[in-house]
Order: C-alpha cells, then sequence, then structure tokens
C-alpha cells in the first residue's frame, strides 16, 4: 500500500489522500489507452512477470495455438496474496482497490473478487474505494459493505449509458463515475 496521487482517493475526513493497494494486478479489458498496461510493460515488467499465481487459462490459445503466453505478458491477472494489509493498527483509511486492475474486471475469478470484499468486510473504518469499467458485473456483488464506494470509469456515451444503468440495479452507500480518460463528449440528460 502506498500513498495516492489521485485527487478523489480521501482518507475519510475527505481533507487527506488515501492510499492505493493492488491485490490483484492487470486485466484483460484491453483498452489501449490505458496507463497501467504501459506501466506494467515498463519498470514493473520483471516484478510482475515473476509472480506466477496467475488467472487459471486452460481454455485460452494464443495465435499459434500454444497456452503459454500468458507467463510472458506483465498484465495479464496476477493475485498477490503477499499484500494483504493489517489494518488493525491503521487509523482511519481511504483506501483505492486494485488501480493497476480490474477488481470486476474480465477474466478476474470470482474467488479473487470474494476473497478481496470479505477483507473489506474486516474493517469497516476504513472507506474502500472499488473501480470498475465493467459495470455489469456490479449487480451480483450488491449490496456492497457501507465503507465501499463503487464507481465506473466513463471514456465515452455508450460507457455512461451503461454505467447508469448498472449504478441503479445496484445498493451501495456511494456511487460515483470517474471521467477517465474522457475520449468524446458526453450527453448527460
Amino acid at each position: 500500500m502506498h500513498k495516492s496521487k489521485i485527487e478523489w482517493v480521501l482518507n475519510p475526513d475527505n481533507k487527506t489522500l488515501g492510499y492505493v493497494w493492488n491485490p490483484i494486478t492487470g486485466c484483460l479489458n484491453g483498452c489501449e489507452y490505458c496507463w497501467a498496461y504501459k506501466l506494467a510493460n515498463g519498470r514493473l515488467k520483471n516484478r510482475y512477470l515473476a509472480n506466477h499465481n496467475m488467472v487459471p487459462f486452460e481454455n485460452i490459445e494464443d495465435e499459434d495455438g500454444s497456452d503459454h503466453w500468458q507467463f510472458h505478458d506483465p498484465f495479464y491477472p496476477r493475485f498477490w496474496r503477499n499484500k494483504w494489509l493489517d489494518l488493525t493498527w491503521q487509523s482511519r483509511r481511504g483506501i483505492f482497490v486494485c488501480s493497476m486492475s480490474d477488481l470486476f474486471g474480465i477474466g478476474i475469478p470470482e474467488q479473487w473478487t470474494q476473497e478481496i470484499m470479505d477483507y473489506i468486510q474486516v474493517y469497516p473504518r476504513c472507506r474502500f474505494y472499488l473501480l470498475t469499467k465493467q459495470p455489469q458485473n456490479l449487480p451480483k456483488w450488491s449490496p456492497f459493505p457501507p465503507n465501499c464506494y463503487i464507481g465506473v470509469s466513463v471514456t465515452n456515451q455508450e460507457m455512461f449509458d451503461k454505467a447508469i444503468h448498472y449504478l441503479k440495479m445496484i445498493d451501495a452507500k456511494v456511487k460515483f463515475l470517474s471521467f477517465e480518460p474522457l475520449l468524446e463528449r458526453i450527453n448527460i440528460d
């Protein structure tokens, strides 16, 4: 866990910047503008490739028929069990979960998501920010614990409409949209 530089990731005092925690890295959403993908393939590449706790890939094949490309892709989803936090000694914190992944994203095993959701419930004094580009997966996790702020990334009109549709379907104390990167004008009427 490290201090966040993201302006909307705040501690519960709503004044000081919160933290980022990445128990999962990588995703299969395939966004060409993804800054996390670029970072994973840059300075974090060797660290990510050293973690072999990856999404099972029994039915996924590369173009040449092999199924071993995942070992060479640093942004293929990985679970980091050694990154569990002990927050019992911590004061109240605002924590952005999976800034280098998508907790509800394509290919993320439900077991991984469930483990993180169980963990979140152990620390009700902390605020957990959960952001996704796959809002259609949110209803199966609703209702969310009261210490979860649930957000959807929006880059265009289609994503905005989809986000609003699915956010209406879930029960969460706080729901939000993150317009990043904003790739076209959005009509919010």
